[in-house]
């Protein structure tokens, strides 16, 4: 049913503070979102997991629930958000950082993604990203959003570095480097 033409079996609603927002027949039956300005993460996760537990408890009231595997674990539309489901994502101003040519692949070392400021596929606006979690499956919803916070605090504090004129070259070059396991 992706393919149903707007406003058909589709909707978005908000609550009146605007930082939360459910999807439903987007892409995936529904996506939930969960954001605001500044950076009060913990805030944004409470509000996330009190909502996805109350779907879950009134679809399981209902005798449904989400579609669920115990080797992939969330069976989602699109192949890469199978297992958590997650994206943990914050945009973040790096002109800098963003203008190095090898930018996209160390993000990817670091476990991390960037989107343009319009979402998938889009451009930057001013050297700012929407810089989130690269992986859903495999890890924990918490290690995942702490792959986002420390990322993203290692880029600003990178950024911050070419701002003062300093070399982050050495750093740059381990950082995220992946580890042989023997």
């Amino acid at each position: 049913g992706m393919e149903r033409d707007w406003p058909e079996g589709r909707g978005i609603f908000h609550n009146d503070a605007q930082n939360f927002f459910v999807w439903v027949n987007e892409e995936d039956h529904m996506r939930i979102v969960s954001m605001e300005t500044g950076d009060n993460i913990s805030g944004i996760m409470k509000r996330f997991a009190d909502a996805c537990n109350g779907v879950a408890e009134v679809l399981q009231a209902n005798d449904f629930d989400f579609m669920h595997s115990d080797h992939l674990g969330f069976i989602l539309t699109c192949p890469s958000n199978c297992g958590t489901g997650l994206r943990a994502g914050a945009m973040t101003k790096l002109p800098l950082v963003s203008a190095r040519a090898d930018w996209k692949s160390k993000l990817a070392c670091m476990g991390l993604q960037a989107r343009g400021t319009a979402g998938v596929d889009s451009t930057s606006t001013g050297g700012t990203f929407d810089i989130s979690n690269a992986d859903r499956l495999g890890t924990s919803e918490v290690n995942l959003v702490n792959i986002m916070i420390d990322g993203v605090a290692k880029l600003i504090q990178w950024e911050q570095q070419l701002e003062k004129g300093e070399s982050i070259d050495e750093e740059w070059a381990t950082q995220g480097k992946p580890v042989a396991i023997e």
